[in-house]
C-alpha cells in the first residue's frame, strides 16, 4: 500500500513521491532505488490503485484529502512533494491552497492543465455515439474499431468507481490556480510526451513564478523511466538548491 524508507537517519530532506493516474507507488520504484541512500522517502498508493482501496467515486479534493492525511500522519516535516501526471496534478493542488508547509515541488509530465480528449478522439466518441443509434455493437467493439481500447476511461471497464472518479477528476483544471504556487518548482518535461504535451508544461512554467522548466530529449509521458539517471541528477541538484 504504500512504500517507506526512513534509513538515512542523516537525511532532513523528506520527498513524498506521487504516481500517475493507473500507476501504483513500485512505479517509482527504479527512482527509489537510486535515491533511497540520500533521502526519506515516502510513496504511497493512491485510491483505487495498487492495494489501496477506493469506497466511492473521488474527486480530485478527496485525493488531496488523502496526501494531506498521509503526510500528517507520517510526521513528515516540510516535505518536497514529487508527482507524476495526475500525481502533479494533486500537488499543484495542495501548493496552489497551501494546505501543508511545503519545502519545494517537482511536477513530472504533469496534468494540472486538463484537455478531456484530443481533437482526434472527441471527433471519434461523436462518430460513435452516432453510429450506435444505427448499428448497435457494444461499446467494446466500437472501442476497437476506432482503437480507443486503451484510452484511460475505457481500460476501466468493470470498475464504475473509477470510471466516475476519471470522469470527476478529468474536469477539474487548474490552470487559473497555478499562479497562487509560490513554492520554489521544478518542472520535467519529456519532449515526446503525446499524453501531456509539452506545452502544457511551457504553459506550467509561465503560470507559476518561481518555476523552472528541464525538457528531456527523447522521452516520453514517462520521462523519469526513460532517462533516469537525469531525471535522478536534476532533482538531485534541485532539492540542494
Amino acid at each position: 500500500m504504500e512504500y517507506i524508507s526512513t534509513i538515512n537517519s542523516k537525511s532532513t530532506k523528506n520527498l513524498v513521491l506521487l504516481h500517475g493516474w493507473g500507476g501504483c507507488w513500485q512505479s517509482w520504484y527504479p527512482i527509489l532505488e537510486r535515491l533511497k541512500n540520500d533521502f526519506n522517502l515516502y510513496a504511497p498508493d493512491l485510491p483505487g490503485f495498487g492495494d489501496q482501496p477506493i469506497p466511492m467515486p473521488y474527486f480530485l479534493e478527496n485525493y488531496v484529502d488523502f496526501v494531506v492525511d498521509f503526510i500528517i500522519k507520517n510526521k513528515i516535516k516540510n516535505p518536497i512533494l514529487i508527482g507524476h501526471s495526475f500525481g502533479g496534478a494533486i500537488i499543484s493542488k495542495i501548493a496552489a491552497d497551501k494546505r501543508l508547509p511545503l519545502s519545494k515541488i517537482i511536477l513530472v509530465d504533469a496534468a494540472p492543465i486538463r484537455h478531456l480528449y484530443t481533437p482526434l478522439q472527441k471527433i471519434k466518441f461523436k462518430l460513435i455515439n452516432s453510429l450506435k443509434k444505427i448499428v448497435p455493437f457494444t461499446q467494446d467493439i466500437y472501442y476497437k474499431i476506432f482503437k480507443l481500447q486503451n484510452s484511460d476511461y475505457a481500460v476501466l471497464k468493470g470498475n464504475p468507481i473509477l470510471q466516475q472518479t476519471f470522469k470527476n477528476v478529468i474536469q477539474q483544471d487548474l490552470t487559473a490556480e497555478l499562479p497562487k504556487i509560490d513554492l520554489p518548482t521544478l518542472i520535467i518535461w519529456g519532449k515526446n510526451d503525446i499524453s501531456t504535451p509539452l506545452s502544457d508544461g511551457i504553459t506550467i512554467q509561465k503560470l507559476i513564478p518561481n518555476s523552472i522548466l528541464k525538457i528531456f530529449d527523447d522521452t516520453s509521458h514517462f520521462s523519469y523511466l526513460d532517462n533516469q539517471q537525469q531525471f535522478v541528477t536534476e532533482i538531485t541538484n534541485f532539492i540542494k538548491l
